[in-house]
């Protein structure tokens, strides 16, 4: 199959994946023996370092 366009959804313009990241960082952190609510890291998403 050949692609003639690639559209990149970086700032959940089209598709909040919120929270699938959120899933995502609760399953690695699991597998490294870190347990850590998905509310927190839901809450965590989006958020500007300081």
């Amino acid at each position: 199959m050949k692609y003639r366009n690639v559209l990149f959804d970086i700032d959940n313009t089209l598709i909040n994946s919120a929270d699938l990241i959120a899933k995502l960082l609760k399953e690695g952190a699991e597998r490294e023996g870190v347990y850590v609510p998905l509310k927190e890291f839901r809450t965590r998403i989006g958020q500007a370092r300081q």
